[in-house]
């Protein structure tokens, strides 16, 4: 009884101070090894194929009113990439590719000015399509 007590008060402590991002991203850790920054935006290896992220981006991009003005797809259909735009102007760029064939990997990256991305953005567009079904 006093070691799940522990446990549950140190699960606490490590999850309390992270607040809904981190709690949010606790939650789609069974669904993706994980979201992550990158240098221009964030990335994460999900669970489902390509064309599955696919139609889940698009549900996402629809949401938030990103209005899509290009797309290409590989002739092997491995990887994707969505372009489009905010209605305050940001560029989003989304590239879906295959990693297994029970997984992708996601970028996402939100463009505000030719010189800075908007990160926080980014790892919450990912971690919507991650939480999609």
């Amino acid at each position: 009884m006093r070691t799940q007590l522990t446990r549950g008060l140190a699960f606490l402590l490590l999850v309390l101070p992270l607040g809904g991002c981190g709690a949010a991203a606790l939650a789609g850790a069974g669904a993706a090894t994980g979201v992550y920054l990158t240098s221009r935006g964030a990335a994460g290896v999900v669970e489902g194929t390509v064309a599955d992220l696919d139609r889940r981006t698009g549900t996402v991009l629809a949401a938030q009113n990103i209005d899509v003005r290009e797309r290409k797809v590989a002739k092997d259909r491995t990887k994707i990439e969505i372009k489009g735009e905010t209605a305050e102007g940001d560029a989003v760029k989304v590239k879906i590719q295959r990693k297994s064939p029970t997984t992708s990997e996601i970028k996402v990256e939100v463009k505000k000015d030719p010189v800075a991305w908007d990160q926080d953005r980014a790892r919450a567009i990912v971690q919507q399509i991650v939480s999609t079904n």
